[in-house]
């Protein structure tokens, strides 16, 4: 039995999504809404908390409303998880073996890394692009352990939001909250991603000033222990992740509003900490004034 969570913007797509669920799920549940309208305008980890309090299932599945699911019986696939792997904390579609310590999303913000695994259907709403089917499954596998995940779907439990509650004091939209919730579980409870599960996102994520302003808090919160991984990578690849999320930040410096001061502070910031080689804080510094 699952109780399904979804914070909602769009009455045409809550209707649909709501149909979607009772004829794919294939196990008894509920969904519990929250209408985050103007009035109402909670952030999602204070939403995400209250509907936990409230509901009546121990297996709660957050996720977006502008999401189709496309498995049948997906609902007894997610039961079966929690029933045989041994301290399950989170299921989702698409995450990451890796957090860098440079601002970032759940992933690497560069396609050309060997940290993201999961698989589902990706829509645009933002750009006239045809949907892509992504899959990155190296190695065949029915599921994957990693560290973070979208939080565009994920299932997990009451128990653990009970013991490991959305931080609804520093993320009061609606960022972060999907990678900060992953690493309160780190060595406590597994996270993965499962490729017996699939679904179609009708939009892309959006990085913009304010996405920057919530992800540098959660990179306050969480410097002393990043960057964190869910294997064993090898130093000098997560230099280079690094190096390549920085140039990310670099390159999106103007739709993230930062300056090419802030860019300096915050590179001089993570070589002074250790986090970058002086080679890698040379080349950067050199790229960000060229920039």
């Amino acid at each position: 039995m699952i109780s399904v969570v979804i914070a909602s913007l769009n009455e045409d797509l809550l209707t649909k999504v709501k149909s979607n669920i009772s004829n794919t799920i294939g196990v008894v549940h509920e969904i519990i809404v929250t209408k985050n309208t103007a009035i109402n305008n909670n952030g999602i980890c204070q939403i995400y908390n209250n509907a936990a309090a409230v509901a009546k299932y121990d297996i709660l599945c957050y996720m977006h409303e502008d999401i189709e699911m496309k498995t049948s019986n997906w609902g007894k696939k997610i039961v079966s998880y929690f029933d045989e792997i041994k301290d399950l904390g989170i299921i989702g579609i698409f995450g990451s073996t890796y957090k860098t310590f440079v601002p970032s999303g759940w992933g690497v913000m560069n396609d050309s890394n060997s940290t993201n695994f999961g698989c589902y259907i990706q829509g645009f709403k933002s750009v006239a692009k045809k949907k892509e089917y992504i899959q990155v499954n190296r190695r065949k596998e029915s599921f994957k352990q990693v560290l973070c995940i979208d939080g565009m779907w994920f299932c997990t439990t009451k128990k653990i939001v009970f013991e490991n509650p959305f931080d609804d004091e520093t993320f009061k939209h609606f960022h972060g909250y999907d990678i900060d919730f992953c690493l309160s579980l780190y060595n406590k409870y597994n996270v993965i991603v499962t490729y017996e599960v699939l679904l179609e996102h009708f939009s892309e994520g959006t990085y913009n000033a304010h996405w920057f302003e919530e992800a540098h808090k959660l990179h306050e919160k969480w410097k002393k222990y990043l960057p964190m991984s869910s294997e064993v990578i090898p130093s000098v690849e997560k230099q280079l992740i690094d190096k390549r999320s920085f140039k990310w930040l670099i390159q999106s410096s103007k739709k993230l509003s930062l300056t090419k001061g802030q860019l300096l502070q915050l590179l001089y910031f993570y070589w002074k900490s250790g986090k970058f080689s002086l080679k890698n804080y040379i080349k950067l510094a050199y790229y960000s004034l060229k920039f």
